[in-house]
């Protein structure tokens, strides 16, 4: 609750900056890269200082295979961030740092025969999901090319980690006879696979507008 406070703090208060200068240079980019395709709006704050506000979303279906299971998959990359830029020298260059709130998450669904913790079951369905902290922190380095500058168009880059946490795996299993013992041993094993999975790398690049 404290993190997602904290987030929606920073959002106001951008908002309230943006609201309270006479005449802002306010852009609107647009992106693709790692996090999924987003827009973002943002402004300088000083002729070193700037913000920004963000959205990313895509949607992505694949098979995959965990620990013997063969899962039909679904991939949701979703995050509103918050960031400060600071640009050192007033130009196009800056470094980045912020908060996500991190909607990114896989969920997978099987069906039939299949082996779960050490015992083979027939007619079974098994879901998991993974997902990660809400609340995720972001650093990183940047280019903005309008920056400091009359330009209204520019171009945009970022290069940087979201540091979302070890994720968080739920497992269920439904049918005839399935020993809880099992389940909690796939959900272990599965765990212990993707527990190092605690960065996520950001590389976007997008067109800006600024008027």
């Amino acid at each position: 609750m404290i993190k997602k406070l904290l987030i929606l703090g920073v959002v106001a208060g951008f908002c309230f900056t943006l609201m309270a200068q006479e005449a802002p240079s306010v852009g609107i980019g647009i992106k693709v890269g790692t996090p999924g395709p987003g827009i973002e709006i943002g402004m300088p704050f000083t002729p070193n200082i700037g913000g920004r506000l963000g959205l990313n979303y895509f949607t992505y279906s694949y098979d995959t295979t965990q620990e013997g299971i063969e899962y039909d998959a679904d991939l949701t990359l979703f995050s509103l961030g918050a960031l400060i830029d600071w640009h050192p020298t007033g130009g196009s260059f800056r470094v980045t740092g912020g908060l996500l709130y991190n909607g990114n998450e896989v969920t997978g669904k099987a069906k039939g025969d299949i082996k779960i913790g050490d015992t083979e079951y027939t007619d079974v369905e098994v879901k998991t999901t993974v997902d990660f902290d809400d609340i995720s922190p972001y650093v990183g380095i940047g280019w903005d090319t309008s920056f400091g500058t009359e330009k209204q168009w520019g171009f945009i880059c970022d290069l940087g980690i979201i540091y979302h946490g070890a994720p968080n795996v739920t497992l269920k299993a439904t049918g005839a006879g399935i020993d809880p013992n099992d389940v909690k041993k796939e959900k272990e094993e599965l765990e212990d696979n993707i527990e190092d999975f605690k960065l996520y790398p950001v590389i976007t690049l997008g067109l800006i507008y600024k008027f």
